[in-house]
């Protein structure tokens, strides 16, 4: 049973419980769902990627002392394990810093158009941005925005929506994948 870390509340609308009857009594008891599928879904833009990469960082392994008393004795009476959701407004969603210009925009289109990009061709893709290109890759990386790994960089997949509506309100190309 997947439930909010903050309130008990049932992250999805049956999870483990083995009956109707047995779900409709578990969201009774806390008095709500989560909205938590909804917010991943619009987020994520329904990119599988993006809604996987948010929902391994929302896992989380125990709740707040006053949700976890409460609902210990009722998922322990029906033998259900409980895996603990981190609440929306607490997950990290990185953002472009508020300085990004132009070049942190091409080395952002570059690695979405070329689906990541070796270490040296970023050089040679952006080579107008000269000495530069180093300095934006680390800045990026630095916002989670971007990843280098095994010698490649890339656009996380909870970078991705940053990255995204950072293109689109420059007016580049934008939904590729």
């Amino acid at each position: 049973m997947f439930r909010q870390a903050d309130d008990g509340s049932l992250v999805f609308a049956t999870g483990a419980a083995s009956t109707a009857a047995d779900s409709a009594s578990a969201a009774q008891s806390l008095g709500k769902r989560s909205d938590f599928l909804g917010r991943l879904a619009g987020h994520s833009r329904g990119i599988a990627g993006v809604a996987w990469g948010i929902w391994r960082q929302s896992l989380e392994t125990a709740a707040s002392e006053d949700v976890a008393t409460h609902l210990e004795e009722a998922d322990a009476a029906a033998e259900r394990s409980v895996i603990w959701v981190c609440p929306w407004a607490r997950i990290h969603r990185p953002t472009l810093p508020a300085d990004a210009g132009l070049p942190e925009l091409l080395v952002l289109h570059a690695l979405l158009i070329h689906g990541g990009l070796p270490d040296g061709a970023v050089s040679e893709v952006l080579a107008a941005l000269g000495s530069r290109v180093v300095a934006v890759l680390r800045s990026l990386a630095a916002y989670g925005i971007i990843e280098e790994h095994q010698g490649r960089w890339q656009v996380t997949p909870v970078g991705y929506p940053a990255a995204r509506a950072a293109l689109e309100s420059e007016g580049l190309l934008v939904d590729w994948l």
